[in-house]
């Protein structure tokens, strides 16, 4: 069975910086279609929240992203850490649904997807990174779009990495 993952795409991740990131718009399409043909294949469809001080769940800065489609049925695991394994719940929902594969989507790419990505391949699920659907900001010494050719890069060491258009939840 495969799960979506959908890391972290809050409004006060999205929205850091006072800006939103690297192509944006076309991340919230591009998630929104994977979460689409998920439910359409009966697939569950998990959103992470990161909590912290900048972030705390009672705040408008916690919420996911208005534009994504949430459903009161989608699963939510909120984390503490990078990792949305790390001191979660996530494991055990996995484990409980007979999840082997992960379509891994969200923010910020060299930080929650990357920490998403490396746990789930040590964890040994089959991962597959939709290339086109995480994103971050850009940092003084690297433009968004560099991290994240270069994430994409990395990822295809232990993961299968393409297109939101290639992937399929059949």
């Amino acid at each position: 069975m495969k799960a979506l993952l959908v890391i972290d795409v809050q409004n006060g991740v999205y929205f850091d910086k006072g800006q939103p990131p690297y192509d944006g718009a076309g991340l919230l399409s591009n998630i929104n279609a994977l979460i689409g043909r998920a439910r359409a294949a009966g697939v569950p469809v998990l959103f992470i929240q990161n909590k912290d001080e900048k972030r705390p769940p009672d705040s408008a800065l916690f919420d996911i992203h208005p534009e994504l489609n949430v459903d009161s049925g989608d699963k939510r695991i909120v984390k503490t850490q990078r990792s949305a394994f790390l001191n979660t719940s996530l494991k055990e929902t996995l484990d409980a649904l007979s999840v082997s594969e992960l379509v891994i989507c969200g923010m910020k790419t060299p930080f929650c997807i990357t920490a998403a990505v490396e746990d789930a391949a040590a964890l040994g699920y089959r991962i597959t990174v939709a290339q086109d659907a995480h994103s971050t900001h850009d940092t003084q010494g690297c433009s968004a779009s560099e991290l994240i050719r270069q994430a994409n890069r990395k990822f295809a060491a232990c993961a299968r990495v393409c297109p939101t258009s290639a992937i399929d939840f059949g």
